[in-house]
């Protein structure tokens, strides 16, 4: 497994297993920095950007009843929404969006490069994570070593990729109320024209080295 509350589920589901036979091994990344492309960036809007396919347990949903909360405010106006797939007329995602009458806060990046997310990373004001099913979850690492603001679901997964990670607010990953309050306050502060650095380093105890040695 990728994280030791996966290893801490599955002893507790199965009380049969022997905790020395599940190896937590932690996946190989490849954070690449940017650094002079990063320190220029100036956001020209005020965005959110959600790093996922739009698969039903990455929890597309959750953020755009969030927005839909927001429409009676004029701050909404400001805002867009990032998604990094495609847009797709048939698939439940539009439907919401259409639903919501959200067309002009969604934009459809399409599939990005690992650059190029990194760089939306850095124009963008916050990234949101309300994923509530994950290995690992690596878009919180990523965006945690640029300092970025994440809101994020308040889960098992969340906590041990962060860590002690203070740019973030854990949330309930069903609850569009608690997303669409962080969400305002984000809004109420405007654009950040300076990325928000808090100290972040991810540790690679393990790899898939390990793994093959393992196997």
């Amino acid at each position: 497994v990728q994280t030791e509350w996966m290893k801490a589920a599955i002893l507790k589901k199965s009380k049969k297993i022997n905790d020395k036979k599940i190896h937590v091994i932690k996946p190989n990344i490849n954070i690449v920095y940017f650094s002079s492309d990063f320190e220029n960036v100036v956001p020209e809007q005020i965005s959110i950007i959600y790093p996922a396919t739009p698969l039903f347990y990455k929890n597309h949903a959750v953020i755009l009843e969030a927005l839909a909360q927001l429409k009676n405010t004029n701050l909404i106006n400001q805002l867009k929404f990032l998604v990094t797939f495609d847009e797709n007329p048939a698939s439940e995602f539009t439907s919401l969006v259409r639903k919501y009458n959200l067309h002009d806060n969604v934009v459809y990046l399409g599939r990005l490069s690992q650059e190029e997310l990194f760089k939306k990373y850095s124009s963008s004001t916050a990234v949101v994570f309300p994923s509530y099913l994950e290995s690992f979850g690596l878009p919180l690492a990523e965006a945690a070593t640029l300092g970025k603001k994440i809101i994020c679901s308040d889960l098992p997964y969340t906590r041990e990729v962060l860590g002690n990670y203070q740019n973030v607010s854990y949330v309930n990953y069903k609850d569009a109320n608690e997303w669409s309050r962080e969400i305002y306050s984000i809004i109420e502060k405007g654009k950040m024209p300076k990325l928000d650095i808090t100290e972040y380093s991810y540790i690679q105890s393990t790899s898939w080295v390990d793994f093959f040695k393992l196997i």
